[in-house]
């Protein structure tokens, strides 16, 4: 059997195995399973069947860790801000506190770091990148901007931290982050001196060789 044919199977038995699974949850919400599943091939149908299609495409997305996008520094942090729509954004998230560096549109695949661990402070998660990721880099401002607007709906699921622009005030360092609330999308300054929870995640981009 070819690699091909190999795969058509699989596929066909896990369509099988799904279909299967959603005819017992009808029948566990008092529903038909029969009528229920010709009913989303007719037009009637349709509507339910993008609902599903929806919800399918939600959860694969919880589970999607990289992301190719595009970092246009012809932009001033202010337009890159303004492209993400958020509900709420700290005033020193600015050009002044968090310049920019880069120029022209910049292809960028950022990925998040998941760690699954409590850190106390900041510098424990550079030196955790450092020690198991260590071909990586935190990304930068304007990455994060670029995620936030192409992707609007991760930050509901987690904060996303970029550790890679730090605005250093006085004796303090901060760092942008995406996070989602009761008040909304925000794009919010975050501490290196804080703790961070094990749900958080940070975007990091692969060093260039």
């Amino acid at each position: 059997m070819s690699k091909k044919v190999e795969a058509v199977v699989s596929a066909m038995g896990v369509l099988l195995a799904i279909i299967v699974d959603l005819a017992r949850y009808i029948r566990e919400f008092g529903g038909d399973p029969n009528a229920g599943i010709h009913l989303l091939s007719q037009p009637d149908g349709q509507s339910t069947l993008k609902e599903i299609a929806r919800l399918i495409a939600e959860a694969g997305q919880r589970f999607r860790s990289s992301f190719h996008l595009v970092a246009d520094y012809g932009l001033s942090i202010a337009q890159m801000i303004s492209l993400g729509k958020y509900d709420w954004v700290n005033s020193d998230i600015n050009a002044e506190n968090f310049p920019v560096t880069g120029q022209g549109q910049q292809a960028v695949e950022v990925e998040f770091w998941h760690p699954n661990m409590y850190f106390s402070n900041g510098n424990e998660v550079i030196a955790e990148l450092e020690q198991t990721k260590s071909g990586y880099r935190f990304a930068t401002l304007p990455e994060l901007l670029a995620l936030g607007a192409a992707q609007s709906e991760l930050q509901w699921q987690f904060p996303i931290a970029a550790l890679g622009s730090i605005w250093h005030h006085a004796s303090y360092r901060y760092f942008a982050y995406l996070d989602g609330g009761g008040a909304g999308r925000g794009l919010s300054l975050g501490y290196l001196g804080f703790d961070f929870r094990d749900s958080w995640r940070f975007a990091v981009v692969r060093k260039q060789s």
